[in-house]
């Protein structure tokens, strides 16, 4: 795609006011920003201005986590201002990445609930969003708030065997999941058809648990319960990912109070307990091995996380740095291999295997809000590295990667909650390697027989 690119195209990104940005950028950075893509409005909008009968034309300004379907192209993110999922294409030859549509209609999720302009996120939806996309079942999955504090916290599930062209307005599949506040983010395993997903913010009575749900039915399988003894550690949960060949686990972020205090990550087979599932070990970031020269982890409350092969990339968000965790090292007890400290206060990351890099978000100066960047982590070698810092936007915390394109996808707020924002209304911004470096070449070369083939696929299912 980057190769593709038009010389207005670029220069025009470089006309950008991105020359204020006090972030620093090495000599060998590559990606750019290559387009913005601006989102309408729905009639849920609260900043809504326009008379009844006219368009509305709120900005979008409140949103959560992204997820990237590599089998079709589209990039799903779930924004809470307009009450909807957004979907965006990713470009395709001269053909730049675009708006598709919006998976809504009103009353479909919570919205933007609490005091505005910010709203409370425990009490809006959508909020996290997965991908399903299998022989005869192709679904997006959301979780959102109950209204009024009823113990209802529902997650959704639409059917996208008829997108493209047309998106879904009602959900197939809606699960109970019994909470008082959303359900948060979550994952998938491919391999028994199992979602995970956790209801992150819960109040008294209840306590944060992790739900596992068939994802053909919508039953529930089992649940994990933060503070239960023989389930998860006390404290609040965030982003979960699967891994596959090489360990077959869920790993479930936890912001535990447990332990050291400083956060962990569980890690949880789903065919446990006759398919309920069970926590099988807990790497606690205070106590958990370092490789030589790495430092002491004294705060993490772990946010975003992702894999690279086997190793788990974690965002510790606010206060912490990014970690590096090889969990199959020293018998299964895990190593932490690297740190950075250049990001704190992120959310979502997003790994790449297509070109061993992962993208985290986050920000340079953990106490100016308006210093959000994207930092891209090279695993192309023994040891990882940071390859760039690259200015967003005020607010932008969610990130999602097309492995054919390279096109990395992050939504950036607008309105008057997000002032300094490149698209004052708010929009999804995109970037992309334009000029592969030297050294990349062979690993392109490397990955373009697996590529060949996820690209097939992808015609195949549009």
């Amino acid at each position: 795609m980057g190769q593709s690119i038009k010389w207005s195209r670029l220069v025009a990104t470089v006309g950008l006011a991105w020359g204020a940005a006090t972030v620093p950028i090495p000599a060998h950075a590559t990606y750019v920003l290559i387009d913005t893509i601006s989102i309408p409005a729905t009639s849920a909008n609260p900043f809504n201005t326009n008379p009844p009968g006219q368009s509305p034309n709120g900005p979008f300004t409140s949103y959560d986590i992204s997820f990237f379907d590599d089998s079709t192209g589209f990039d799903y993110v779930a924004d809470r201002t307009n009450a909807s999922i957004d979907v965006f294409k990713a470009g395709s030859g001269s053909t730049p990445p675009s708006f598709v549509g919006q998976i809504f209609s009103p009353g479909l999720f919570a919205g933007l609930q609490g005091p505005l302009p910010a709203g409370t996120s425990a009490l809006s939806g959508p909020d996290g969003v997965v991908v399903v996309n299998r022989p005869g079942q192709h679904q997006v999955w959301a979780g959102d708030a109950p209204l009024g504090g009823a113990s209802n916290s529902p997650l959704k599930g639409f059917d996208l065997t008829g997108f493209p062209p047309t998106l879904p307005t009602t959900a197939a599949i809606s699960v109970n999941t019994g909470g008082n506040r959303r359900v948060d983010e979550g994952s998938y395993d491919p391999r028994d058809n199992v979602l995970l997903f956790a209801n992150n913010a819960e109040v008294a009575p209840n306590s944060p648990f992790a739900t596992l749900v068939n994802a053909s039915t919508g039953a529930i399988l089992g649940k994990l319960t933060a503070g239960v003894p023989g389930q998860l550690p006390a404290g609040g949960l965030e982003q979960s990912v699967w891994i596959g060949p090489g360990a077959f686990r869920f790993f479930q972020n936890s912001d535990t109070t447990t332990g050291s205090g400083t956060g962990g990550i569980a890690a949880i087979d789903p065919t446990a307990n006759g398919g309920a599932g069970a926590v099988t070990h807990f790497y606690d970031f205070g106590t958990v091995a370092r490789a030589p020269g790495v430092p002491a982890i004294t705060a993490c409350g772990p946010t975003g996380l992702d894999h690279q092969g086997t190793l788990l990339v974690v965002n510790c968000g606010t206060p912490g740095p990014v970690i590096v965790l090889d969990p199959n090292a020293n018998g299964g007890n895990g190593l932490i291999i690297a740190t950075f400290s250049q990001l704190t206060g992120g959310d979502e990351l997003w790994c790449d295997p297509a070109n061993n890099r992962c993208f985290v978000t986050g920000l340079t100066n953990g106490s100016d809000p308006t210093t959000r960047a994207l930092g891209v982590l090279d695993f192309s070698s023994a040891t990882p590295n940071l390859l760039q810092l690259i200015p967003t936007s005020f607010g932008a915390h969610a990130v999602a990667v097309d492995p054919i394109t390279g096109e990395v996808f992050v939504p950036a707020g607008g309105g008057a909650a997000n002032p300094g924002s490149v698209c004052p209304q708010g929009c999804e911004l995109v970037f992309a390697d334009v000029v592969p470096e030297p050294g990349s070449l062979a690993l392109l070369a490397t990955s373009l027989a697996g590529l060949a083939g996820l690209a097939w696929r992808r015609r195949r299912s549009l």
